[in-house]
């Protein structure tokens, strides 16, 4: 959540800045604003709502040397031009844009001689520097000794125009650099086609830009040598093309993204490092996620139970971190799922493992994220950059990269060879084999319905629970989900004449048992659609997925549940893409 761009160079227009800005609204955002150069001081325009709004308010096409621009996610005081970043101090000597929560900020509020002028945290360090005379980035620097919490910051100085001040602690923030101009972003999406490499920042790290050059400090004014990270290819990705929205063209996606994710696990043999001599120190894997993330955890528990016998849970970050006693140490294996791999929960959650003496896995999409860069393994999930809050594409890749994983760490077990690669290209060849029109008629049945309900057991339910989720996420529908088997311990009274109940039942051995439960519920009345491996069963609204394997299934049944979301969406009148009150990557507790 919340987005930062910097630029210092040559010239650019202010428009320029604001198209990089863009490229970050997937996070999600309230506001956006711009401070730049002008006359030798700081002025700036900001916006409450769209960045269309602020680009309204830009009407020339002077070019600005040095600018900072932010997209706010409102955490503290509400969102408006006031609140909106950038925020300077009262003199105007500073001016800042951050990313992150100051924990500390009321105590740095009651220090100051002067009060700030918004309801935020971030105003509060803008107002510092200025307190302290911060001119140096020694001094920049000293005063982040003042400041706890996590932050991702760009900064201007009014008496040093040709000049930016980074910091840098538990948010995203990279550089770019092209014949002496400087991109600041807090995604290296951002550099596309501006440069082709761009710099990484650790936690702790603060950077200097100054004549055409960059230099890197700790926090003790060493200075750091970095290495050049090169961009990925796949950040081409982030044009709709022919596509209205990104979460459907991601969803049509998922055929490229699992054929790359198996040609990645092939070529680089991802797996061969978990032996057998690996996954004998442990007695139990344990899986932590937040949304999404959470429930391909908890397909990833089913897989290692299932397939290798080993103990498994899955569990909720954000819970997680609270919990007492916490059950982990040098046996325990913990894997985190995260798409970002800069979900606060989960990087807190891997803190506390690694504390304990647990070995660290991160299940991540961005391998240059914190979350990698902190784990001792890294899965990668190849989907490539998924713009759309809700998650399509990333969530199937992660399914593949568990049930990857599951199935070598059953080779190792019991010395077999069993080809776990050829699965996932069958899921590849498979996955949009459902019927778009049947699904589209099926969104116009429930579009109006407030209160469906999910239903299945086992790997079903777990289908359920993101099937559901997808459809609050995206159309805003109160839909709920139950493992089948608790139908008479307390939702059938939720049951009334025209109750959707989405019924997943792909698992031979409970079929029987999950159809059951909907025949009750039908027979109160309920409106049933049917997601199963069994095209025999003649129920009207069938949604058949055409394959026998029920351990591909998580993969395959999610797909037209996406696909029903996004048309209910549709059929309202949301945008998919960018729904109310939600962001990409939850980067603050």
């Amino acid at each position: 959540m919340c987005g930062i761009v910097g630029y210092l160079g040559k010239g650019r227009t202010r428009q320029f800045v604001v198209s990089r800005l863009k490229k970050l609204e997937y996070r999600g955002y309230d506001s956006s604003g711009i401070a730049f150069n002008k006359d030798d001081k700081i002025d700036n325009v900001k916006a409450v709502g769209n960045i269309a709004n602020l680009e309204n308010l830009i009407t020339d096409e002077n070019e600005v040397q040095c600018a900072i621009a932010h997209t706010r996610w409102a955490t503290h005081g509400k969102p408006s031009v006031k609140n909106c970043h950038p925020h300077s101090s009262q003199s105007g000597v500073w001016s800042i844009v951050h990313n992150g929560i100051i924990e500390n900020y009321q105590e740095i509020k009651e220090k100051l001689k002067t009060p700030t002028d918004s309801d935020t945290d971030t105003s509060t360090v803008a107002e510092l520097l200025e307190e302290r005379n911060a001119k140096t980035i020694g001094d920049f620097v000293e005063v982040f000794k003042e400041v706890q919490g996590s932050y991702a910051i760009v900064a201007m100085n009014s008496n040093a125009l040709d000049e930016l001040f980074i910091a840098k602690n538990r948010s995203p923030l990279y550089v770019a650099e092209n014949k002496g101009e400087y991109l600041v972003a807090s995604d290296p999406i951002c550099f596309v086609g501006f440069a082709k490499y761009y710099y990484s920042f650790n936690n702790y790290e603060y950077a200097h830009i100054k004549n055409g050059k960059i230099k890197f400090f700790d926090a003790y004014m060493n200075e750091l040598k970095k290495e050049l990270v090169e961009l990925d290819d796949c950040f081409e990705e982030t044009q709709k093309f022919e596509y209205e929205h990104f979460m459907l063209k991601e969803i049509m996606e998922q055929p490229e993204a699992l054929k790359r994710q198996v040609k990645t696990y092939r070529d680089t043999n991802v797996l061969a490092k978990f032996n057998k001599e690996f996954i004998e120190k442990f007695d139990y894997i344990s899986f932590i996620g937040c949304g999404t993330a959470y429930h391909a955890s908890m397909v990833g528990a089913r897989y290692i139970e299932r397939l290798t016998g080993i103990r498994a849970s899955a569990e909720i970050a954000s819970e997680f971190i609270y919990k007492e006693p916490v059950f982990a140490n040098e046996k325990t294996l913990f894997v985190f799922v995260s798409q970002s791999g800069e979900t606060a929960d989960t990087l807190m959650a891997m803190n506390i493992a690694k504390e304990h003496g647990a070995t660290c896995v991160a299940l991540t999409n961005v391998l240059y994220s914190s979350l990698a860069k902190q784990a001792d393994y890294v899965l990668p999930v190849c989907a490539g950059p998924e713009i759309a809050v809700a998650s399509t594409k990333a969530y199937v890749c992660q399914l593949s990269a568990l049930y990857m994983f599951a199935r070598h760490l059953n080779n190792q077990i019991e010395d077999k060879q069993y080809n776990y690669l050829k699965d996932i290209e069958l899921v590849s060849s498979k996955i949009l084999d459902f019927d778009q029109e049947k699904i589209n008629h099926i969104a116009d049945a429930i579009k109006d319905e407030m209160n469906p309900i999910f239903i299945g057991k086992d790997l079903d339910y777990i289908a359920a629970c993101e099937a559901s989720l997808k459809l609050k996420e995206v159309a805003y529908v109160n839909a709920t989900n139950y493992p089948s088997g608790e139908l008479k311990h307390g939702f059938l009274a939720l049951i009334e004449d025209g109750t959707p109940i989405i019924v997943f039942a792909t698992e031979d051995k409970v079929r029987t048992k999950t159809l059951n439960a909907a025949h009750e519920a039908v027979s109160r009345g309920a409106f049933q659609i049917t997601i199963t491996n069994d095209g025999g069963l003649g129920y009207d609204n069938l949604i058949v997925i055409d394959v026998d394997n029920e351990y591909l299934m998580p993969m395959l049944e999610i797909a037209p549940m996406q696909y029903l979301a996004y048309e209910v969406s549709i059929k309202k009148g949301i945008n998919p893409d960018q729904p109310r009150n939600l962001a990409k990557s939850v980067t603050v507790e």
